[in-house]
Parts: structure tokens; C-alpha cells; sequence
């Protein structure tokens, strides 16, 4: 089957389709065990609301190191830049299993993620080297398929092995930590060519990168208007991710089955099945209408979310994740590839710092006003109801700004 899709991208292209399909099997196994944590700290640990945050802010953390990333491209190379951290976090996963307790539990997840989640910025950029615009979101979405079915896989094999027993869950760490120091190997053997420093610009510092960034941001009206109206929907998305876990657990009571299912395995396991169509139908669209087609599908399943916790049943969180799951992968391209759209050729890196920096704000910051809205306002479910309400909030202004960036052509 890789053989097949290989011939569909163009022959320059195919060796770094090959390596970046391997490095793809631990990679979206790594991720997927992110949600995975917050049903062990819930089930197994009986961790707290404010653990949980902590976990749920590990996107935010990591992406605003971004910034750093564009300098120490060009200092250690943008190729170690990804096997490096992949290899320590792959170490950091292995040693879950010899820690018991919730917050040794939650230091090494969270080291884990803060070292490796910031290469996303590295895989973006060089998106642009390795394929042509005619082919960059559908080779994408197949990378982004082959991580989708290893992250169900590995939330699959976790939950069942939670349920089985509460010593287990310490076994899919290890796997995982080892498939990432493997797939790290495979993305070492991809021959990057030596025009990739033109992507960014040598002058940039490390302390300078996110000034730099912004003023990019400001000098480019329209991607200041599409980060705005993509940071709607994100702070949203992010503000009630992690009181899915929450509620279903205090205030539902529900099984392990049922939240493995809602928290974890169903936004996974059906990811794989439309990937490579989200891809496809993103080829034919710019991010602003995709993106408007996906924040529809958030702001659903949100309300899906409020409905089940004010109401105290399982299956609109059941539900919602199933919605969540079909989409998610298109979501996921459209964020990897939207920021391509506006920039130049030397300013890919540029525009990625920012977008994956500006993605790390909301990431860090929602979660912790979710969580504040949620047991110290005291709102509860009508959190899920207000990021409801922000998706379509950016649902219309994507649509605002579609039609904008079309009449001006």
C-alpha cells in the first residue's frame, strides 16, 4: 500500500514520503497517548482537577517554545532538531513505568511532551521542501493517517490494558517510548537538500524570533485576520478538552470503557478513515474555508459535550467524540498547512513560529481558564456551551474573511 500512494507524489518527493511514513508509525502513537494520560491520572491515580490542567496545558507549554525553534534550526540543524527530542521523550515515556503516584506520573508525561511536541514546527516548515503545493495536503493527510491508525492502536491496546488491570498501564509507555526512538532513527535517513536554510532567515536570534514573528503578523493583514479568527475556535477547542475526563468521571461516574472510548480511542480510531479525504477535499480549498467547515464541527460537538454534562448522560459524550473523530484529521492538516497559504518561501519558518506560538498561548491559557470557569465560577457543563458558542464565532469569520480575500481577487 506505501508503495502504491508513493507513486501518486512526485518522484523527487518519494524518498522523504517513505522515511516521514515510518517516522509517522511511533510519532502518532506518541501523541495519542497524551489523552490517553488524562484516563490513566482519572482512573488509575485518582489524580485532581488541577493535575488534569497541568496535562492539559502541555500543548500550550510546549508550543511556546516555537520561537526558539527557528534560531536553533540554524544553529544544530533543523534534521536533529526533530530525532533528538523524539529520543529523549521516547526515554521519558520508558520511565513511566518504573514511577507510581500522580504527580511523578504527570512530571514525566510532561517532560515527555515538552521536549518533543515542539518539532511540529521543524515537520511543518520542511513540508514546503519536501512537497509541491499540488501534493503537499494530500501526502499530509496520508502521514497524518498512517499517525492516526498507530495512535489508535496505541489507545486501543491502553485502555484494555488499564481496564485489565491497574499495574499495566505502564506497558503501552514502554512500547511507545520505544516505537518513537525507532521512528526518530527513520526521519535521521531523510536526505534534506542544502537550499533548506533559504527557509529561514539567519539573522533571526533566539530572543528575537518571536518579535520578528509579530512583526510579521502585523505587516500581513490577512494572516493576522485568519490567526484571529483561528484563535476563536482554538481557545474553545482547548478550554473544555480535558473536563471531557472531568466530567465523565466525577460527575458521570462512568466506566473506564466509556471514557477510554469518548477520551481516547474513538477521536483515534476514526481519524484513519477519512484522513486521506480530508486531504484530498483540502487540495481544492484554501484553510479559510476549511477551516470554517471544521469549526462548524467543534462548535457541535461542544454542544454535544454541555447537553451530556448538564443533563448527566454518556452518550452525547460518546456522541460528540464520534463527530470529533471524523473531522479531527482535516482539523489537523488545515492547522499544519493553513500558515503555507500567506507565507513566502523565506518566510515559512517565520509564520510557522508564530502560528504554532500563538496556538501554544491559547493551549496554555484556555485550559487553565476552563478549569477556573468550571470548579471555581462554578459554571461546570456551561463550559463546553461557551466554547460552543467561540466555534461558531470562528466559523463565521472565516466565512467573513473567505469571501473578503475572494473579492479582493
Amino acid at each position: 500500500m506505501l508503495r502504491r500512494y508513493l507513486r501518486t507524489v512526485p518522484y523527487r518527493s518519494r524518498p522523504a514520503l517513505y522515511y516521514e511514513s515510518l517516522y509517522s508509525i511511533g510519532r502518532g502513537a506518541f501523541v495519542a497517548l497524551l489523552p490517553l494520560s488524562w484516563v490513566v491520572l482519572k482512573t488509575v491515580l485518582d489524580g485532581e482537577l488541577w493535575q488534569l490542567t497541568v496535562l492539559g496545558c502541555i500543548w500550550g507549554m510546549s508550543g511556546l517554545l516555537a520561537p526558539g525553534w527557528a534560531y536553533l534550526g540554524r544553529v544544530a540543524g533543523l534534521q536533529r532538531l526533530v530525532v533528538w527530542p523524539n529520543v529523549a521523550a521516547g526515554l521519558a515515556l520508558a520511565g513511566v513505568a518504573l514511577v507510581s503516584g500522580a504527580t511523578a506520573f504527570v512530571l514525566l508525561v510532561s517532560l515527555a511532551y515538552l521536549t518533543a511536541v515542539p518539532t511540529r514546527l521543524t515537520e511543518m516548515s520542511l513540508y514546503r521542501i519536501f512537497y509541491p503545493d499540488s501534493h503537499r495536503s494530500l501526502a499530509v493527510g496520508w502521514l497524518k493517517g498512517i499517525a492516526f491508525v498507530m495512535g489508535a492502536l496505541a489507545t486501543v491496546a491502553g485502555t484494555w490494558l488499564i481496564d485489565a488491570g491497574d499495574a499495566l498501564y505502564g506497558i503501552i509507555y514502554v512500547v511507545v517510548g520505544v516505537l518513537l526512538i525507532g521512528s526518530a532513527w527513520c526521519y535521521g535517513k531523510i536526505r534534506i537538500p542544502a537550499r533548506v536554510e533559504s527557509l529561514s532567515d539567519g539573522s533571526i536570534r533566539y530572543s528575537a524570533a518571536l518579535r520578528e514573528g509579530l512583526k510579521a503578523l502585523l505587516a500581513d493583514r490577512s494572516f493576522l485576520l485568519y490567526q484571529a479568527a483561528f484563535f476563536s475556535t482554538g481557545w474553545g477547542n482547548f478550554m473544555s478538552m480535558i473536563l471531557v475526563a472531568e466530567v465523565m468521571r466525577e460527575s458521570l461516574d462512568a466506566p473506564v470503557w466509556a471514557m477510554g472510548l469518548a477520551v481516547a480511542i474513538l477521536p483515534q480510531v476514526l481519524q484513519p478513515i477519512s484522513s486521506p479525504l480530508w486531504g484530498r477535499f483540502l487540495d481544492r480549498v484554501n484553510p479559510m474555508q476549511g477551516r470554517a467547515v471544521f469549526s462548524f464541527f467543534m462548535a457541535a460537538v461542544n454542544a454535544l459535550y454541555c447537553f451530556g454534562g448538564l443533563h448527566l448522560l454518556v452518550w452525547p459524550f460518546l456522541a460528540g467524540s464520534l463527530v470529533q473523530g471524523l473531522t479531527n484529521s482535516g482539523n489537523q492538516i488545515v492547522w499544519t498547512t493553513g500558515s503555507l497559504y500567506f507565507a513566502r518561501p523565506r518566510q515559512v519558518v517565520l509564520y510557522n513560529t508564530v502560528h504554532v506560538a500563538l496556538t501554544g498561548f491559547r493551549g496554555l491559557a484556555a485550559p487553565l481558564v476552563g478549569a477556573w470557569l468550571f470548579s471555581q465560577v462554578g459554571l461546570g457543563s456551561w463550559v463546553f456551551g461557551i466554547s460552543s458558542i467561540l466555534g461558531v464565532l470562528g466559523l463565521i469569520s472565516m466565512v467573513w474573511l473567505h469571501l473578503k480575500e475572494r473579492g479582493a481577487r
